[in-house]
């Protein structure tokens, strides 16, 4: 047993000898890993609309038996070819259309998130690992994106700007204190740069903008109703290229029948009639007399107005509301 014993001693100190030599027991530096992949998805956008998108940057954090102490920072590198820039930057449909988009740091979409080296407000966090814990400890990153208002002129469909270049600098300290900054131990084995792929995505819908102007139609003073009194307004609305689009015009709300009409003082009526042509032909109504399109960036349309000569009505102001539809 005494010879047995000895000889398994022995064995033990030479493979501890190996072991010291050959550094395979040095104790693992604290270390961060990749987590996923930063997506920004904005959705579905009209134009003239914004639109807004928050992602999450993930990446995990290991001490190494001693408590850690990490200072990270996030950058996002300008993208490659046509989706170069950062602010703002760029999607593309790869149809030759681009969608401008930005990336900030803070909720707020105040401080404009670009890459290392450039001269925007760094994204910084800190971390503290226990030394007793071996477990990954998650280290996120929120991005928040915007895009728009998006132009008129912008294409319709999907677009999208991948690429890799979402890039996390950080640097460790086991002294009770964090680093001075995420590069100040560069070069020691106490830092580090961690990758991930990126992707923002949006789709602009084949819709005209919510909102459509129109301009009111004013005839004047006049001091006879002896001779027709012409007037003209225009509706302006937004569309995507491409997006088909009709505009009508709803009789009034002091309508007779088809004839619209004005309305007075005691019950008084002054008729008018609205028309799409500059001669005053081609009536302007909301179901099979109405004006079509392709378009606009923005479109406008002229509305032509004409009061025809009749029986004179009592002094004073005269009034109509129309409502402007627009189908897409």
């Amino acid at each position: 047993m005494k010879t047995i014993g000895c000889g398994v001693f022995r064995c033990w100190r030479w493979l501890l000898a190996v072991c010291l030599l050959s550094g395979m027991c040095t104790v693992a530096q604290a270390q961060c890993y990749n987590g996923g992949n930063l997506d920004v998805v904005f959705g579905t956008v009209s134009v003239g609309s914004s639109a807004f998108a928050t992602g999450n940057a993930p990446f995990n954090c290991q001490s190494n038996g001693t408590t850690s102490y990490f200072k990270a920072c996030l950058y996002v590198a300008e993208g490659p070819g046509n989706l170069s820039g950062v602010n703002p930057r760029q999607m593309t449909n790869y149809n030759s259309g681009s969608l401008a988009y930005t990336l900030y740091s803070d909720s707020s979409r105040s401080n404009v998130l670009g890459p290392q080296g450039g001269s925007y407000t760094v994204y910084e966090k800190t971390l503290t690992i226990a030394g007793s814990s071996s477990a990954l400890v998650p280290l996120n990153f929120p991005v928040y994106g915007r895009v728009g208002p998006v132009p008129a002129g912008t294409a319709a469909g999907n677009y999208e700007a991948p690429f890799n270049g979402v890039f996390m600098v950080y640097s460790v300290n086991r002294n009770g204190t964090f680093p001075s900054s995420c590069t100040a131990n560069s070069g020691s084995g106490n830092s580090g740069t961690v990758n991930m792929a990126f992707k923002a995505t949006a789709s602009v819908s084949n819709s005209c903008a919510v909102g459509v102007s129109a301009t009111d139609l004013n005839f004047g003073s006049v001091s006879s109703l002896a001779s027709p009194v012409d007037g003209t307004s225009s509706i302006t609305m937004t569309c995507p290229p491409n997006t088909s689009w009709t505009l009508g015009l709803s009789y009034g709300v002091n309508a007779s029948g088809t004839q619209r009409r004005m309305a007075g003082p005691s019950g008084s009526y002054v008729s008018y009639g609205l028309y799409r042509d500059a001669n005053r032909t081609q009536i302007w109504d909301n179901s099979s007399n109405m004006v079509t399109g392709s378009g606009g960036s923005p479109g406008s349309v002229t509305v032509y107005g004409r009061v025809p000569a009749q029986p004179e009505s009592s002094p004073g102001s005269y009034s109509d509301t129309v409502t402007v539809t627009l189908t897409y």
